[in-house]
């Protein structure tokens, strides 16, 4: 059903989104079969040609860097890591000067994928951003928001597991 050229577009009912590259990179590491990594490839075709063609000014929802690191890590096809840094230092949820904007649990997800793509840049050799420390303190501010002032109008659960995810990586 999947890995094929059907998957080539970028649809967000396709692989590519929430990171197919990585998840066909863990299949393949998990069952032992690199013919997942033919997958993994085919998902990046679609995936890291967005990202560089856009500088990594990307949706905040559309930031996967984990799945271009491992593909540099296996690889080195620097492509791939100037993806990643381009996701991790130039993204709109990566480079932000002002944080004010983005005091708010609505945009938990997009600020944890900025925190995430900072991470793997940063485990690749790149330095954070000057305003790296500032999107960890902002999903500090989610879960206060969430569940200590509670002034939250509602909780998105997977919300709260990326933010978590995100300040468990960091």
């Amino acid at each position: 059903m999947h890995c094929t050229p059907n998957e080539l577009t970028l649809s967000e009912a396709n692989v590519w989104y929430y990171d197919g590259v990585r998840v066909y990179y863990q299949i393949a590491d998990a069952t032992s079969d690199n013919s997942w990594n033919a997958c993994a490839l085919l998902e990046q075709s679609v995936y890291r040609p967005y990202v560089l063609s856009n500088n990594g000014w990307l949706n905040g929802y559309e930031v996967f860097a984990r799945g271009l690191a491992m593909n540099y890590q296996r690889t080195g096809d620097l492509q791939s890591r100037l993806a990643v840094a381009d996701l991790g230092r130039q993204g709109a949820y990566s480079s932000f000067p002002n944080a004010a904007w983005m005091i708010d649990w609505s945009v938990a997800r997009e600020i944890a994928f900025g925190i995430e793509a900072g991470l793997e840049d940063q485990n690749l050799g790149g330095a954070p951003t000057p305003y790296f420390q500032d999107q960890v303190e902002l999903l500090f501010g989610d879960f206060d928001q969430w569940f200590v002032s509670k002034n939250a109008s509602y909780v998105q659960p997977f919300m709260v597991a990326l933010a978590a995810g995100a300040l468990i990586q960091y």
